[in-house]
């Protein structure tokens, strides 16, 4: 008995760890315990998940369909009563047990049956059942603490497998929702989404749209804040990579020991307490590697970025084998590299590298036809935000917007609109405060606008309040800081010189 169950449970077990598919694993493994214990059948029953009837999922040793249905049926019985009870039923002579009378047991002649319940999580989820019409007490106790041990490891089994059906459904959904984010991060950012209707813009927008169509590098140059990285964005997402990973790097952010290990990656143990990781290059496999700010890499480092961009290999530090990686390469800039290059601070050859195709994004106050235009978006984006109307844009406004060379360009305007927005709860905009580089001659520009507020109210201070988008009491605080006189102080003067 004990080499037999020694045999049964080690032979089980090896299905366990060799076979992937439950099912077929369940019914090898029926076949093996059927085999192990002379008996005619075995059957292994689960629940299903929906209304908890046990259905037979794997089964040996049936003669016909026939007699399979039938004795199924019969089965589920003697199952439904263990799976009631949550113990184990062992009968020795069917015919003359009280607890198989049934006109199944003469039809299928059967009689020795044993079944034990099948447990997962701590609740009976099934059964295993075994039948034999040939002869009585085919069956004894030692065989049903067997066939308990075989349950256990079947449960063992379902519940691996549930496991990694689990693992893969998240995969899939994990892979579903990046390919959906990806899709959505490629409606954002085509080519519309960069505003602008002025020259210098068609001409950028006319590159982007050839560019976006290869896999060349790019070098995007430009003041801060002009949309580098949104321009970058728009390559990747309008080309044939748009469904690999875009991944963005600030090279002026790194400091220069670690520039290695963020772009190449770094193998564990290489120093005390270092943890492997893949670098910048691998994670963007497939997709594009947007190296921000490359004017401020290191000359060390170059000579390693150049490597890796020729030969298509990186080497991880701490490593001596190189890596095939395929990534497109964009990078970006605010300095003048030819300049850099002349002064012997960015290799030449690296430059000729990256400036394949050139992008020069033009400052805000060279195309200042696109002011309106960009204002309206930022406006109806940040009314949204702040969950309110969209508000109308003043003349005043307007002409603060145009008059402003806005030296940090596009996100200065677009810092410059949401505070105004936070900060005038009207209905109008009006340029309170005006632009950082106007606020000289925005004094000015402000008292008058509050003079004419208060002479079109007739000196209703709540009426010019709204119509400037303010409190009253922020109007009155500026009345004060512009010597604007109040109602009553003019009332006062007229009654003086009467």
């Amino acid at each position: 008995m004990v080499a037999r169950e020694r045999n049964l449970i080690e032979s089980v077990s090896r299905l366990l760890n060799s076979l992937s598919d439950l099912k077929e694993l369940a019914q090898r493994a029926m076949g093996l315990a059927v085999e192990q214990f002379d008996a005619e059948r075995g059957v292994l029953l689960l629940a299903e998940p929906e209304n908890g009837r046990l259905v037979p999922m794997a089964e040996h040793g049936a003669v016909d369909a026939i007699t399979r249905r039938d004795a199924v049926s019969y089965s589920r019985r003697v199952v439904e009563r263990v799976a009631e009870s949550g113990g184990s039923v062992l009968i020795g002579d069917a015919p003359s047990d009280p607890r198989a009378a049934s006109e199944s047991v003469l039809d299928l002649r059967l009689r020795s049956i044993v079944c034990v319940p099948l447990y997962l999580g701590g609740r009976v989820v099934g059964a295993v059942y075994m039948d034999d019409s040939r002869r009585p007490d085919a069956f004894n106790d030692a065989d049903r603490g067997l066939l308990e041990g075989f349950a256990h490891l079947m449960a063992v089994a379902i519940e691996k497998s549930r496991g990694d059906e689990e693992v893969r459904r998240a995969n899939e959904q994990l892979v579903g929702e990046n390919l959906s984010l990806r899709q959505a991060a490629g409606a954002r950012f085509q080519a519309q989404s960069l505003i602008g209707t002025s020259s210098a813009m068609q001409q950028v927008l006319s590159f982007i749209e050839r560019a976006a169509r290869t896999t060349t590098t790019v070098l995007i140059t430009g003041e801060n804040g002009t949309g580098k990285e949104l321009i970058a964005r728009i390559l990747h997402h309008g080309g044939k990579r748009r469904l690999r990973p875009f991944v963005a790097v600030n090279c002026g952010a790194i400091p220069e020991t670690l520039i290695e290990s963020e772009l190449f990656g770094i193998l564990p143990q290489t120093a005390t307490d270092v943890r492997g990781r893949d670098g910048k290059f691998v994670q963007a496999d497939g997709g594009t590697l947007f190296l921000d700010e490359i004017g401020e890499m290191p000359l060390k480092q170059q000579v390693a970025l150049l490597s890796a961009i020729a030969s298509r290999e990186i080497t991880p530090v701490g490593g001596s084998k190189a890596i095939p990686v395929d990534v497109r390469i964009i990078t970006a800039t605010n300095s003048d590299l030819r300049r850099l290059v002349e002064e012997g601070r960015f290799r030449e050859d690296l430059f000729y590298r990256l400036n394949v195709i050139p992008v020069e994004v033009p400052p805000l106050r060279d195309r200042k036809a696109d002011i309106p235009m960009l204002a309206h978006h930022f406006v109806a984006h940040f009314a949204k935000q702040q969950e309110r109307a969209v508000p109308e844009l003043s003349p005043e406004f307007l002409a603060a917007l145009m008059q402003s060379d806005w030296p940090g360009n596009v996100r200065e305007l677009q810092n410059y609109i949401e505070r105004v927005l936070a900060m005038n709860p009207g209905r109008t905009l009006r340029p309170i405060p005006p632009p950082s580089d106007l606020e000289g001659r925005g004094a000015a520009l402000e008292r008058r606008m509050m003079g004419e507020a208060l002479q079109r109210a007739r000196g209703n201070q709540s009426v010019a309040a709204r119509d400037l988008g303010m409190t009253e009491q922020s109007l009155r605080y500026r009345m004060r800081k512009y010597g604007l006189p109040s109602p009553r102080q003019i009332l006062r003067v007229r009654r003086n010189l009467r």
